[in-house]
């Protein structure tokens, strides 16, 4: 079930980083920004960083290093 922005699931619960660090490939990415939760699979394609930096945060809290760049 792909995660909601607000980093909650579709159950309501919310997503622990153990859930999210499931989601660390390229065929299934999902990443952690200022607590809300991304999948980001369908973007890696199109990442104007490439596809390979983004992947590398899969299942990580990515917020420092998004915050730094944008």
């Amino acid at each position: 079930m792909p995660p909601n922005a607000d980093g909650a699931s579709e159950d309501g619960g919310l997503y622990t980083m153990e859930e999210v660090s499931l989601h660390g490939s390229k065929e299934d990415c999902w990443v952690v920004v200022q607590g809300g939760v991304y999948d980001v699979t369908d973007f890696l394609a199109i990442h104007p960083g490439g596809a390979g930096i983004l992947a590398g945060l899969g299942g990580k809290d990515a917020t420092d290093f998004f915050m730094e760049l944008h």
